[in-house]
Protein backbone atom coordinates (compact mmCIF):
# COMPACT_ATOMS: atom_id res chain seq x y z
CA UNK A 1 0.00 0.00 0.00
CA UNK A 2 2.86 2.40 0.76
CA UNK A 3 5.31 1.33 -1.93
CA UNK A 4 8.53 -0.65 -1.75
CA UNK A 5 10.98 2.04 -0.69
CA UNK A 6 13.80 0.92 1.67
CA UNK A 7 12.16 2.58 4.67
CA UNK A 8 8.89 0.75 4.04
CA UNK A 9 10.57 -2.60 3.35
CA UNK A 10 12.71 -2.16 6.45
CA UNK A 11 9.67 -1.46 8.60
CA UNK A 12 7.77 -4.50 7.32
CA UNK A 13 10.71 -6.89 7.70
CA UNK A 14 11.62 -5.47 11.08
CA UNK A 15 8.10 -5.82 12.43
CA UNK A 16 7.70 -9.31 10.96
CA UNK A 17 10.89 -10.67 12.53
CA UNK A 18 10.43 -8.82 15.82
CA UNK A 19 6.81 -9.87 16.32
CA UNK A 20 7.50 -13.33 14.88
CA UNK A 21 9.78 -13.99 17.85
CA UNK A 22 6.77 -13.63 20.12
CA UNK A 23 4.86 -16.10 17.99
CA UNK A 24 7.60 -18.71 18.50
CA UNK A 25 7.95 -17.83 22.19
CA UNK A 26 11.36 -16.23 21.81
CA UNK A 27 12.56 -12.93 23.22
CA UNK A 28 12.39 -10.20 20.53
CA UNK A 29 15.69 -8.51 19.74
CA UNK A 30 15.60 -5.22 17.84
CA UNK A 31 19.25 -5.17 16.63
CA UNK A 32 18.90 -8.71 15.25
CA UNK A 33 15.64 -7.80 13.51
CA UNK A 34 17.21 -4.65 12.07
CA UNK A 35 20.24 -6.59 10.80
CA UNK A 36 18.01 -9.17 9.14
CA UNK A 37 15.98 -6.46 7.41
CA UNK A 38 19.16 -4.79 6.11
CA UNK A 39 20.58 -8.11 4.88
CA UNK A 40 17.36 -9.01 3.08
CA UNK A 41 17.20 -5.66 1.29
CA UNK A 42 20.88 -5.72 0.29
CA UNK A 43 20.69 -9.30 -0.97
CA UNK A 44 17.97 -8.19 -3.36
CA UNK A 45 19.88 -5.09 -4.50
CA UNK A 46 23.36 -4.39 -3.04
CA UNK A 47 23.37 -0.91 -4.64
CA UNK A 48 20.70 0.11 -2.13
CA UNK A 49 23.52 0.49 0.38
CA UNK A 50 24.45 3.79 -1.28
CA UNK A 51 20.88 5.13 -1.25
CA UNK A 52 20.42 8.02 1.18
CA UNK A 53 16.96 6.78 2.14
CA UNK A 54 18.33 3.35 3.07
CA UNK A 55 21.15 4.84 5.13
CA UNK A 56 18.88 7.33 6.84
CA UNK A 57 16.31 4.70 7.68
CA UNK A 58 18.69 2.16 9.18
CA UNK A 59 20.97 4.57 11.02
CA UNK A 60 17.95 6.28 12.55
CA UNK A 61 16.43 3.03 13.78
CA UNK A 62 19.82 1.78 15.01
CA UNK A 63 20.25 4.99 17.01
CA UNK A 64 16.78 4.60 18.48
CA UNK A 65 17.51 0.97 19.36
CA UNK A 66 20.68 2.00 21.20
CA UNK A 67 19.40 5.11 22.96
CA UNK A 68 15.70 4.68 23.69
CA UNK A 69 15.99 1.81 26.24
CA UNK A 70 18.40 3.93 28.29
CA UNK A 71 16.16 7.00 27.97
CA UNK A 72 13.04 5.04 28.95
CA UNK A 73 14.68 3.38 31.96
CA UNK A 74 16.04 6.73 33.16
CA UNK A 75 12.67 8.46 33.15
CA UNK A 76 10.62 5.44 34.22
CA UNK A 77 12.56 5.21 37.47
CA UNK A 78 12.15 8.91 38.16
CA UNK A 79 8.49 9.12 37.20
CA UNK A 80 7.65 6.52 39.84
CA UNK A 81 8.97 8.93 42.48
CA UNK A 82 6.64 11.72 41.45
CA UNK A 83 4.14 10.75 44.09
CA UNK A 84 2.51 14.19 44.15
CA UNK A 85 1.21 13.57 40.64
CA UNK A 86 -1.75 11.25 40.10
CA UNK A 87 -0.96 7.92 38.36
CA UNK A 88 -2.70 9.06 35.18
CA UNK A 89 -0.67 12.26 35.23
CA UNK A 90 2.58 10.35 35.72
CA UNK A 91 1.77 8.15 32.74
CA UNK A 92 1.00 11.22 30.62
CA UNK A 93 4.29 12.88 31.61
CA UNK A 94 6.23 9.69 30.96
CA UNK A 95 4.57 9.25 27.55
CA UNK A 96 5.43 12.86 26.68
CA UNK A 97 9.06 12.26 27.67
CA UNK A 98 9.09 9.08 25.58
CA UNK A 99 7.84 10.99 22.57
CA UNK A 100 10.43 13.72 23.16
CA UNK A 101 13.20 11.12 23.33
CA UNK A 102 11.93 9.41 20.20
CA UNK A 103 12.00 12.62 18.19
CA UNK A 104 15.35 13.74 19.62
CA UNK A 105 17.19 10.48 18.90
CA UNK A 106 15.56 10.14 15.49
CA UNK A 107 16.97 13.57 14.70
CA UNK A 108 20.41 12.60 16.01
CA UNK A 109 20.35 9.33 14.08
CA UNK A 110 19.51 10.89 10.74
CA UNK A 111 21.43 14.19 11.01
CA UNK A 112 24.75 13.09 9.39
CA UNK A 113 23.01 11.39 6.46
CA UNK A 114 20.77 14.42 5.88
CA UNK A 115 23.84 16.65 6.01
CA UNK A 116 25.69 14.43 3.54
CA UNK A 117 22.81 14.09 1.08
CA UNK A 118 21.26 17.57 1.29
CA UNK A 119 23.89 19.78 2.98
CA UNK A 120 21.34 20.81 5.57
CA UNK A 121 20.92 20.59 9.33
CA UNK A 122 17.32 20.72 10.49
CA UNK A 123 16.40 23.12 13.27
CA UNK A 124 12.71 22.24 13.27
CA UNK A 125 12.72 18.46 12.92
CA UNK A 126 12.19 17.75 16.62
CA UNK A 127 9.26 20.18 16.81
CA UNK A 128 7.72 18.74 13.62
CA UNK A 129 7.97 15.18 14.95
CA UNK A 130 6.45 16.14 18.29
CA UNK A 131 3.45 17.56 16.45
CA UNK A 132 3.14 14.86 13.77
CA UNK A 133 3.89 11.55 15.52
CA UNK A 134 0.76 11.54 17.76
CA UNK A 135 -1.41 12.00 14.67
CA UNK A 136 0.18 8.93 13.05
CA UNK A 137 -1.38 6.71 15.72
CA UNK A 138 -4.72 7.63 14.15
CA UNK A 139 -3.66 8.01 10.52
CA UNK A 140 -2.18 4.52 10.08
CA UNK A 141 -5.18 2.49 11.34
CA UNK A 142 -7.60 4.86 9.62
CA UNK A 143 -5.67 4.42 6.37
CA UNK A 144 -6.05 0.65 6.48
CA UNK A 145 -9.69 1.00 7.52
CA UNK A 146 -10.39 3.34 4.59
CA UNK A 147 -8.77 0.89 2.15
CA UNK A 148 -10.87 -1.96 3.57
CA UNK A 149 -14.07 0.10 3.42
CA UNK A 150 -13.34 1.09 -0.20
CA UNK A 151 -13.31 -2.62 -1.08
CA UNK A 152 -16.86 -2.88 0.27
CA UNK A 153 -18.33 0.17 -1.46
CA UNK A 154 -17.30 3.59 -2.71
CA UNK A 155 -19.61 5.23 -0.18
CA UNK A 156 -17.95 3.38 2.69
CA UNK A 157 -14.53 4.34 1.36
CA UNK A 158 -15.61 7.97 1.10
CA UNK A 159 -16.70 7.87 4.73
CA UNK A 160 -13.28 6.59 5.80
CA UNK A 161 -11.57 9.24 3.69
CA UNK A 162 -13.73 11.93 5.32
CA UNK A 163 -12.24 10.91 8.69
CA UNK A 164 -8.72 10.54 7.34
CA UNK A 165 -8.25 13.64 5.18
CA UNK A 166 -8.37 16.24 8.01
CA UNK A 167 -5.56 14.40 9.77
CA UNK A 168 -3.51 14.28 6.56
CA UNK A 169 -4.13 17.98 6.00
CA UNK A 170 -2.89 18.63 9.53
CA UNK A 171 0.33 16.67 8.93
CA UNK A 172 0.97 18.44 5.62
CA UNK A 173 0.38 21.82 7.24
CA UNK A 174 2.81 21.04 10.08
CA UNK A 175 5.49 19.77 7.69
CA UNK A 176 5.18 22.85 5.52
CA UNK A 177 5.21 25.22 8.49
CA UNK A 178 8.27 23.53 10.01
CA UNK A 179 10.08 22.93 6.72
CA UNK A 180 9.83 26.28 5.01
CA UNK A 181 11.64 29.45 5.87
CA UNK A 182 15.25 30.22 6.79
CA UNK A 183 14.66 29.38 10.45
CA UNK A 184 13.86 25.74 9.67
CA UNK A 185 17.37 24.62 8.69
CA UNK A 186 20.95 25.66 8.25
CA UNK A 187 23.06 25.02 5.16
CA UNK A 188 26.29 23.20 6.04
CA UNK A 189 29.22 21.61 4.23
CA UNK A 190 29.15 17.95 3.31
CA UNK A 191 30.64 15.98 6.23
CA UNK A 192 33.47 13.55 5.47
CA UNK A 193 33.00 9.81 5.66
CA UNK A 194 35.43 9.73 8.58
CA UNK A 195 33.48 12.32 10.56
CA UNK A 196 30.23 10.40 9.96
CA UNK A 197 31.89 7.16 11.10
CA UNK A 198 33.25 8.86 14.22
CA UNK A 199 29.82 10.36 14.93
CA UNK A 200 28.00 7.02 14.88
CA UNK A 201 30.91 5.33 16.63
CA UNK A 202 30.59 7.90 19.42
CA UNK A 203 26.86 7.20 19.77
CA UNK A 204 27.50 3.45 19.90
CA UNK A 205 30.29 3.85 22.46
CA UNK A 206 28.20 6.15 24.65
CA UNK A 207 25.22 3.77 24.55
CA UNK A 208 27.49 0.82 25.37
CA UNK A 209 29.17 2.43 28.38
CA UNK A 210 25.92 3.87 29.71
CA UNK A 211 24.24 0.46 29.45
CA UNK A 212 27.18 -1.19 31.22
CA UNK A 213 27.01 1.46 33.93
CA UNK A 214 23.29 0.84 34.36
CA UNK A 215 23.83 -2.91 34.64
CA UNK A 216 26.51 -2.34 37.29
CA UNK A 217 24.18 -0.07 39.26
CA UNK A 218 21.36 -2.60 39.04
CA UNK A 219 23.63 -5.37 40.29
CA UNK A 220 24.84 -3.20 43.15
CA UNK A 221 21.25 -2.70 44.31
CA UNK A 222 20.63 -6.46 44.57
CA UNK A 223 20.84 -7.45 48.26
Amino acid sequence: MAGGRPSVTRAVLLATVYLGALLFEREPDLPTSLGFAALAILLENPQTLFDAGFQMSFFTVATLAAAMPLWSDYWRGRSQRWTRIAPAGRRAVFWTLELAGLTLFAQLGSAPIVASAYNEFSLSGVLANLLVVPALFLIIPLGFLTAALACVSSAAGAFGAMLLLPLLDYVIAVVRACGEGPWAFRAIQTPSVLSIALYYGGIAAAAYFLSRSKISMDLAEIP
